[in-house]
C-alpha cells in the first residue's frame, strides 16, 4: 500500500489534470480554467494521511489546517459553499479514476480508495468549517468545532495491508 502512496504521490499531476477534466462535466459546473487554490496541497496531504502516514497526526493535522485555509480561500473569494462540496465530489472521482487506471490487484485498489475517502471526508469538513469560520469564532465555537478533527481521523491506528509488524 505504500509503494501505491508513493506512485500517486509521484503522479498528483495527474491527479490533478483529471480533477480539471471532472469539474466541467455535469452535474459539477465549474469552468475549465477554475482556480485550484490549495487544491493541490489538499490532495498531497489526503495521499499523505491515507496510504503513507495515517498514523502520523502532524500529518493529520496540517491535512486539518490546509483544508481550513481553503475553505477560508473559496469563502474570501466569492464562492459559494457549493464549490467546496463540488471540489471535494471531484477530488474523489480523480483519485478514483486515477486508482482505477492503475495496474493494481482490485483488492488493494477498494482499499486504497476506502482509505482516501475517509480522508477526503474530514478534509471536506475542516474546509466548510473553514468557511464558516468567523461565523464559528464569533460564537466562540472554533476550538471546538476544529481542535479535535486531526484527532477523530477513523486512518489513526489503522494498519495498512501489507505493512503490519510480524507477530
Amino acid at each position: 500500500m505504500r509503494q501505491l502512496g508513493i506512485d500517486l504521490r509521484e503522479h498528483e499531476p495527474e491527479v490533478l489534470r483529471l480533477f480539471r477534466e471532472i469539474i466541467t462535466e455535469p452535474p459539477v459546473s465549474l469552468s475549465a480554467d477554475h482556480d485550484l487554490g490549495t487544491i493541490p496541497q489538499v490532495i498531497h496531504d489526503l495521499v499523505e494521511v491515507s496510504l503513507l502516514q495515517p498514523n502520523n497526526l502532524a500529518a493529520h493535522e496540517q491535512k486539518i489546517q490546509d483544508a481550513v485555509a481553503h475553505g477560508e480561500t473559496r469563502r474570501a473569494h466569492g464562492f459559494t459553499e457549493r464549490v467546496i462540496f463540488e471540489e471535494f465530489a471531484a477530488i474523489r472521482e480523480a483519485l478514483r479514476r486515477y486508482l482505477d487506471s492503475c495496474p493494481i490487484p482490485r483488492w488493494k485498489r477498494r482499499e486504497a480508495m476506502m482509505r482516501l475517502d475517509m480522508a477526503v471526508s474530514v478534509a471536506e469538513l475542516a474546509a466548510i468549517r473553514g468557511f464558516h469560520r468567523a461565523a464559528f469564532e464569533q460564537a466562540g465555537l472554533w476550538g471546538a468545532l476544529v481542535g479535535g478533527l486531526a484527532q477523530q481521523s477513523p486512518l489513526l491506528g489503522l494498519p495498512i495491508p501489507g505493512d503490519e509488524l510480524p507477530h
